[in-house]
């Protein structure tokens, strides 16, 4: 009867044993996970995306640049050509002598001839134009549509710069040769020729063969054709 007892002793002993056991096995095991698992969010964080994307916008800002090619030079004063107009072409193909026959494509063929100037150094009742130290340089032109259907004619088209590529100012008001005898806006049919004047402000002492008169179908723009001015 005394050896009975023990061995229910030592079962109750063993029992008490996986009791203090298991909470030593869940507590230490679930404890430490959660924080390893914590420092995985910051681990993810997004700004680092964002710096690296920043600095890609400034680099597309030299667009001013090219802008600044195409702005027309600064007008001069007294003496010097300056126009306001905005419609103005631009120096592109090499400048033929004056009185050389030309041709540009629309559509067909356009032939233009521009002519050498005569110098008008009469006054006019205008102090805007020819303005002061300039006088009048009046050019003979020819165009015709040889196989183009059509051909509009423009005193927007042609365009007289000096040397530097300044524009010179146009008679717009017709303050030295009358309207009927300059160029104006008219559509003409293929094989119909039209001869009239282009007259532009210059100055008293211009040396012309440095000046271009242009022709620009599409205005503003590069120039299509270009001449030397004398």
């Amino acid at each position: 009867m005394r050896f009975a007892v023990v061995p229910v002793a030592l079962a109750a002993m063993a029992l008490a044993a996986c009791q203090d056991d298991a909470p030593t096995a869940v507590v230490p095991t679930g404890q430490p996970t959660a924080p390893t698992a914590a420092p995985t969010a910051p681990a993810t964080q997004e700004p680092t995306a964002e710096p690296t994307q920043a600095p890609v916008t400034p680099t597309e800002q030299p667009s001013p640049t090219s802008s600044a090619t195409y702005s027309p030079p600064a007008a001069g004063g007294a003496g010097v050509c300056s126009s306001s107009s905005s419609y103005e072409g631009q120096p592109g193909p090499a400048a033929k002598p004056i009185g050389s026959l030309q041709t540009f494509d629309k559509s067909g063929t356009v032939e233009i001839t521009v002519s050498k100037p005569t110098i008008d150094t009469k006054p006019t009742s205008s102090t805007y134009y020819p303005g002061e130290g300039m006088v009048t340089a009046i050019f003979p032109v020819t165009m015709k549509p040889t196989s183009a259907s059509y051909f509009i004619t423009s005193p927007l088209k042609f365009t007289l710069v000096d040397d530097s590529k300044r524009p010179c100012k146009r008679d717009t008001l017709n303050y030295a040769v009358p309207e009927a005898q300059q160029i104006q806006v008219k559509s003409l049919r293929q094989g119909e020729a039209l001869s009239t004047k282009l007259v532009f402000a210059v100055p008293k002492s211009a040396d012309l063969t440095k000046y271009q008169v242009l022709f620009t179908e599409n205005y503003p723009g590069v120039a299509n054709v270009a001449w030397t001015a004398s």
